[in-house]
């Protein structure tokens, strides 16, 4: 199974860094479908990052 490294910047409540497996990203931790079939797809190596924000919200995930 993937480890995936996750880190949520500053712009979220509970910002910091955390490490997941495949199986916490699912429809019941609130993700989108397309979003973990992307997930899911990921390499050893690649980076999953989403759009910064607005108002400073950045998450970006590398795959262990």
């Amino acid at each position: 199974m993937k480890k995936f490294v996750c880190y949520w910047g500053e712009g979220y409540e509970n910002h910091g860094a955390a490490e997941h497996t495949s199986d916490f990203f699912c429809e019941d931790n609130c993700y989108e479908p397309e979003n973990i079939f992307d997930i899911n797809a990921l390499e050893v190596g690649q980076v999953w990052q989403t759009l910064v924000y607005p108002e400073g919200k950045q998450f970006v995930m590398r795959v262990e």
